[in-house]
């Protein structure tokens, strides 16, 4: 039987590589395809769904915040992380001086996506749409809950936690 981990007291290293591969790695497949269906739904659905065109473009600023978001934790928030369990003189500064922005990055990405699912009908298609859409909307929910994951362990225990060893 699996254990799950404690994020709260896992080295923080752990806690990192975790988020890159689970929560990143997700991201990084999930948010070129659901680009993808949307787009082909706009261009398929858009004049009996016009509320089609204002999801789509709410999810491509969506996908540009967050890869964004992902290219800063990556090349500089993680790595310094990483170097830190090497060595424990290793300073954090950088980091620590990013997190409110990258708190301030969360609450913009999660009320773009917010606004994706009040577009898209709570994320419930309408049944006069094939089931593709459907399906984008599912796969949009599982995103939102994904999401929902990634912020809770950046924002309730890594930069917390980031901020304490660094002080």
């Amino acid at each position: 039987m699996a254990t799950a981990t404690d994020w709260r007291s896992a080295e923080l290293s752990s806690l990192t590589q975790h988020i890159a591969s689970t929560h990143h790695a997700y991201l990084n497949r999930q948010l070129p395809l659901i680009a993808s269906l949307l787009t082909a739904h706009v261009r398929q659905y858009w004049l009996k769904h016009p509320e089609l065109l204002k999801a789509h473009a709410l999810f491509f600023q969506f996908q540009a915040a967050v890869e964004q978001h992902l290219i800063k934790e990556e090349t500089v928030g993680f790595p310094l992380v990483e170097a830190r369990g090497h060595d424990p003189a290793k300073s954090l500064a950088p980091f620590v001086n990013s997190i409110n922005g990258h708190i301030a990055e969360h609450a913009t990405i999660r009320g773009l996506l917010h606004e994706i699912r009040e577009a898209l009908w709570d994320f419930q298609a309408p049944e006069n749409l094939g089931g593709e859409v459907a399906y984008t909307c599912q796969l949009l929910t599982e995103l939102e809950k994904d999401m929902a994951e990634h912020v809770h362990l950046e924002d309730d225990i890594l930069f917390p936690r980031v901020r304490a060893v660094s002080a």
